[in-house]
């Protein structure tokens, strides 16, 4: 049981992929957006936490996401090895899209999403029922609490049934028949610069706006119209999955070279998108420092990270 006691949210076989091969094993350059400081980090002591899935439990989570991962791998790296997606089969597309949703709901970007969401509903139900005031509870128990409970609902949404922000009651499977059901980009890059990635890998973008709100939210974003996937694969290759009706990429060709201004777009995404840390192989991180000197709210890993919604409908 000792191995699985250090549980990745991103699996080590993808953070290779960015990473340098030393006689120790795979490094890779690591950017702290909290500090701003700059490090190498083993592959293996990255995007980790003791027992983040089985917390005194047997490690049954940590398995699940091990025996997937060697599917995943499989048409990862077929699509890398060729630099292509038009060779790839309706049964490896659906495993490249299983890959796709699991690793947006693992990390702990994710995890923190469900904890700030459990801590406003609690904050709620303070109001309309017997509950303790939070606020007076002990700290550890409100640790406990939080961590528990986001720990759940993140469970529920990757294995299990659950109730979506709009309301309606979905599957982990209908989720990724959403994806499966977007069209496919791969993009590649020619330019000195690469794509970076980081503790949260995939982006999930909108460019569709109603108002002031962003259309299609949480698991919710997966299925609107408009919604855009980003999820670099290696620093010259980046996956992008689109709502074949309304995204502007459908009218790009399947595979082709990236722009260096939308390269810094996306690179801006997954910045934004990291919890605590972003990665490179080769690049400076030159370019992070500066957009983060321009949003500096991003530093900040316990930043608000959902929409407010009415909790009471």
């Amino acid at each position: 049981m000792k191995e699985y006691i250090q549980q990745h949210y991103v699996p080590q076989f993808y953070l290779r992929k960015f990473g340098l091969k030393k006689k120790s094993g795979f490094t890779v350059k690591c950017f702290n957006k909290e500090t701003g400081k700059e490090f190498v980090g083993s592959v293996g002591q990255v995007c980790m936490e003791n027992h983040f899935y089985d917390v005194g439990a047997p490690p049954k989570i940590e398995k699940l996401f091990s025996q997937k991962e060697k599917k995943h791998s499989k048409v990862y790296h077929k699509i890398i090895k060729n630099e292509s997606i038009k060779n790839l089969s309706a049964s490896e597309r659906y495993c490249m899209c299983e890959y796709v949703f699991i690793q947006n709901e693992r990390t702990r970007s994710t995890r923190e999403r469900y904890v700030q969401i459990v801590k406003e509903v609690y904050k709620k139900f303070e109001k309309v029922k017997d509950f303790p005031k939070f606020d007076n509870l002990p700290p550890k128990y409100q640790e406990w609490l939080l961590e528990s409970r986001g720990q759940m609902a993140q469970f529920n949404i990757m294995f299990n049934v659950f109730q979506d922000e709009d309301g309606n009651v979905q599957s982990s499977s209908e989720m990724i028949e959403y994806i499966s059901d977007l069209e496919w980009n791969l993009t590649k890059s020619t330019l000195s610069k690469e794509f970076y990635t980081s503790d949260h890998p995939v982006v999930v973008f909108n460019p569709i706006y109603s108002g002031d709100e962003i259309v299609g939210y949480g698991t919710a974003s997966y299925r609107a119209e408009g919604v855009e996937i980003f999820f670099p694969l290696n620093p010259k290759l980046c996956l992008i999955l689109y709502d074949k009706n309304r995204s502007e990429y459908r009218k790009v060709k399947t595979e082709r070279i990236v722009k260096e201004a939308e390269l810094n777009w996306i690179n801006t995404q997954i910045i934004a998108m990291a919890h605590r840390t972003v990665f490179a192989r080769t690049n400076d991180f030159q370019f992070v420092k500066s957009c983060l000197g321009n949003f500096p709210e991003l530093k900040d890993p316990e930043r608000n990270r959902i929409f407010e919604y009415n909790l009471d409908d």
